[in-house]
């Protein structure tokens, strides 16, 4: 006779082997490169910390493809259906990217890494309970604040009933266009707006009102920060030392039609409420408040979003302008933060065969300090197969200050994405 265990562990194994998802579906990271040559904004200290210096690729579960292999413009935005696995079955997969960074500035240096390295662990109960963990882990600190090389990006107890799906644990807040699809991402990442994992429970899912029409939803509670967002140090008030983003509040609404076979609209409403808990920030300013209006379109393997987004209150004390420490001479001069910020996104891709083409354009608006920033990402990808993925990006990353141009980031940017 078979032993149990033995019956058990192969029925998983074959489970495995079923469902093993194609490389296209598998999501990616969301943040910019540790260890690399990019420009540290000149805000940041004389010597940047090279854990800052990444560019952002999306998530696993919640971000569709989000820095993966380019994803096909046809893919549902709308939230799927959930699909229930066998009774007890547990599924393991992961992949990774290696990212090869040339700046195109002289004067810089290139570099060869893997930005990372992530395995998923998903386990059905078969009553309508279940677990998803999605570790990550790479050769350097991703950011000077993360704790170590490895760290866990996603970890949910959760239950779903029929389209409505509720999580416990660490989960990707739900504000604002989820993401672009690129690896390099945009301003708002880098402010800790995007690829956001915080402590709490998330419920979402959707209405199916008729079968073309369509209302998405997420209600969401976060005690605290998740600490290992994408964002560059002392952008998000999770990098200041003593700091902690507290009582998150994110509802969103996500209305959608669908067009003939394969397309589909989309608008987006969503707001966030938030404690920024800072020693540096006013107790008046800490109840940051944001609110945000995206839109998506895909048809024939063509995608087309926008995003505007605005914050009020203020989440940090050094960005973006940074102080001075005193010296013999001059005495030290404080950081100043914004207080009204206002973020913009506009991209498209387009899918024919196996190749995928891609721009995005993503600005913020500093209020009140006169400093804006922006970024153009135009990319071009190439599906091998299933499991393997090739990607160009060009990164044109500026900002102004007072008037006067800087350069924060010229690269180009190649990258070999692995699923399995």
């Amino acid at each position: 006779m078979i032993p149990a265990y033995r019956l058990a562990l192969s029925g998983a194994m074959l489970a495995l082997a079923a469902s093993r998802p194609s490389f296209a579906q598998a999501p990616a990271d969301g943040e910019p490169v540790t260890s690399n040559p990019v420009l540290a904004p000149p805000a940041q200290p004389a010597t940047p910390d090279p854990a800052n210096q990444e560019p952002v690729v999306a998530p696993s579960t919640a971000a569709k493809n989000a820095g993966t292999a380019p994803p096909p413009a046809t893919e549902t935005p709308a939230p799927a259906a959930p699909v229930t696995p066998a009774p007890s079955m547990l599924k393991i997969g992961g992949g990774g990217i290696l990212w090869y960074y040339q700046p195109t500035e002289s004067g810089q240096k290139n570099n060869v890494e893997f930005y990372n390295i992530r395995l998923t662990f998903d386990a059905n109960f078969g009553d309508n309970f279940a677990f998803h963990v999605e570790p990550r882990f790479r050769d350097t600190k991703l950011r000077s604040f993360f704790g170590g090389t490895a760290w866990l990006q996603e970890g949910y107890a959760s239950y779903t009933q029929g389209l409505h799906t509720f999580k416990l644990g660490k989960v990707y807040s739900q504000l604002g266009l989820f993401w672009d699809n690129s690896f390099w991402g945009n301003v708002q990442v880098y402010d800790g707006l995007k690829l956001a994992p915080d402590y709490g429970g998330s419920l979402e899912g959707k209405f199916e009102l008729t079968p073309q029409l369509g209302l998405g939803y997420a209600a969401q509670f976060f005690l605290v920060d998740g600490t290992t967002n994408v964002s560059l140090p002392g952008r998000d008030t999770l990098s200041i030392p003593s700091s902690r983003r507290r009582n998150e509040v994110v509802l969103r609404v996500d209305p959608y039609a669908k067009l003939g076979k394969d397309g589909m609209v989309r608008l987006g409403l969503s707001g966030q409420r938030l404690e920024a808990d800072a020693p540096g920030i006013p107790e008046n300013d800490r109840d940051v408040l944001r609110y945000a209006a995206d839109f998506k379109l895909t048809w024939a393997g063509l995608g087309v979003w926008a995003e505007a987004l605005h914050q009020k209150g203020q989440t940090v004390t050094d960005y973006p302008i940074a102080g001075t420490p005193a010296t013999d001479t001059d005495p030290a001069v404080p950081g100043r933060a914004s207080h009204s910020i206002n973020y913009y996104e506009v991209g498209a891709e387009y899918t024919y065969g196996r190749v995928t083409a891609r721009y995005n354009f993503s600005a913020a608006r500093y209020g009140g300090v006169g400093v804006k920033e922006w970024m153009h990402v135009p990319a071009l990808g190439l599906k091998l197969n299933d499991h393997l993925s090739l990607g160009g990006e060009y990164v044109y990353w500026s900002r102004s200050v007072a008037g006067a141009s800087e350069k924060l980031n010229r690269s180009l940017n190649v990258l070999l994405y692995v699923d399995f």
